[in-house]
């Protein structure tokens, strides 16, 4: 794995476009990085499809750059990081890019902001319009690749970011469809009971032996066939079948393989962490009944501000941040042991299991340096003995897409690129609270106006000799 400096230490600049359409006006606006902080309009009816961009690239010192199809990339690829995420005080939706193959890869200073754009939503629509105004950059990346220390290299492009985003992005149904996961094509926990269903497609519910068969680009590729100029399935005058679209019922704004889409080691630490505090609680409620339920509740409470220091964050809606997942995951044992304090051991015992199995995970699912394949074999033990341990001991715990992901998915993805927590939405998260801190230092007549200064003084610090983001 190339592990070179900072983008900007490895001299890595991408290959741009030339002779791009303008984006047809609408009421959607954003800023973007490039444009000198000024307000970028896009039409919702500007393409933003799988298809790759064809224009000339120019070089940074104007002149022509090596194509595709005339230099053949050397050396490694470049392995990029994209995602979106919505947040901060004032909802806006962050467009990020960042460059694995570094060292600190996670840091923001080591990424790079392609937009803010004010929006309340981040649904498919708000998306497709956000998506018109430089998807074809990134596909040109792609399929053109970049210049680092003046040698062309390949770029394989990795999705990050939040389920809900992902699933938006690639046109699909989300977490509550009869296919949720965005990897694979088995069905949720609902159908559980359909035995031919689950018995062709596998079942999230089965833990680690759920059987579902990888999603393909060509699967992808045969949805937006049958689309055709419409956008999603429920235009069609005769929409395709649970069978033929998969849940990916939407145009997916690019044709990402599963296998390049990154496993959510964040967002799954903070979901399981506080799954198993949830988890606590409904064990007490079954055993003793809601009046005791109460009061352990409010001794788990007082147990981790006192002896994890940690307290429910609000920009989080009421959840943990991911340091205080850590945090919480080292003090398990003492939410074992109040449990045990509760509950009958029929159900203390497992719980406690659960919960030294899930300690075993998060090292590995958030570092950031190359895991041996022992302790990659090792991870997928114990995440398979995690999940398959749950469903044995308690039989209301539903299979969610991150525990599938988890433990059917993860696996493979850290066997193949050698870590997890280098391709973790982190970065994608603090551009949040950089975005917040710095509001003061980017002033402007309007919020978007703001947003275009905050984006500007991202692009000028990462000029050579820029220290701001080069943390």
């Amino acid at each position: 794995m190339d592990t070179t400096g900072s983008c900007l230490d490895a001299g890595v600049a991408p290959v741009p476009r030339a002779g791009d359409a303008e984006a047809q006006p609408d009421a959607s606006a954003g800023v973007r990085a490039g444009g000198g902080g000024s307000t970028v309009t896009a039409s919702s009816t500007t393409p933003a499809g799988p298809a790759r961009a064809t224009a000339a690239a120019e070089g940074s010192d104007g002149s022509r750059s090596p194509s595709a199809d005339s230099v053949a990339p050397v050396g490694p690829p470049v392995q990029l990081l994209f995602g979106m995420d919505k947040g901060g005080r004032t909802s806006t939706v962050k467009v990020y890019l960042g460059i694995a193959n570094q060292r600190r890869p996670a840091s923001v200073g080591n990424s790079v902001v392609i937009g803010v754009f004010p929006c309340r939503t981040d649904d498919y629509a708000a998306l497709r319009r956000i998506c018109a105004m430089w998807l074809a950059d990134i596909e040109d990346l792609r399929s053109r690749g970049l210049l680092v220390g003046g040698v062309l290299r390949s770029v394989l492009l990795i999705l990050t970011g939040d389920y809900a985003w992902m699933t938006a992005f690639c046109g699909h149904s989300g977490a509550s469809s009869r296919h949720p996961c965005l990897l694979c094509s088995a069905v949720g926990p609902r159908w559980e009971g359909d035995e031919q269903l689950v018995a062709f497609y596998g079942c999230l519910q089965h833990g680690s032996q759920c059987r579902g068969e990888p999603r393909t680009v060509v699967q992808a590729a045969e949805v937006c066939r049958a689309l055709g100029s419409c956008s999603e399935n429920a235009s069609l005058a005769r929409p395709m079948t649970h069978d033929q679209h998969r849940s990916i019922r939407r145009r997916p704004l690019m044709l990402v393989p599963a296998s390049d889409i990154a496993t959510m080691p964040l967002r799954t630490t903070l979901g399981i962490t506080t799954d198993l505090l949830h988890l606590a609680a409904q064990i007490i409620q079954a055993s003793c009944g809601p009046v005791r339920a109460a009061k352990f509740r409010e001794e788990l409470g007082g147990l981790l501000l006192e002896r994890a220091g940690v307290t429910p964050a609000p920009y989080f809606w009421g959840t943990f941040e991911g340091s205080e997942c850590h945090r919480i995951g080292r003090k398990l044992t003492l939410v074992c042991s109040l449990l045990e304090k509760y509950a009958p051991p029929r159900w203390a015992a497992p719980y406690r299991r659960a919960c030294g199995d899930w300690q075993a995970l998060p090292p590995t699912l958030n570092r950031s340096v190359a895991i041996s394949a022992y302790d990659a074999d090792e991870f997928e033990r114990r995440a398979a003995s995690f999940l398959d341990g749950l469903r044995a001991s308690f039989d209301w715990v539903t299979v969610t897409p991150k525990m599938h992901v988890l433990v059917c998915h993860s696996a493979a993805f850290l066997r193949r690129f050698g870590s997890l927590g280098r391709y973790s939405e982190q970065a994608l998260e603090a551009l949040h609270g950089r975005f917040n801190q710095e509001a003061a230092l980017h002033t402007a007549g309007t919020f978007l106006g703001s947003c275009g200064e905050f984006v500007k003084a991202s692009a000028m610090s990462r000029a050579p000799g820029g220290d701001l983001y080069n943390n």
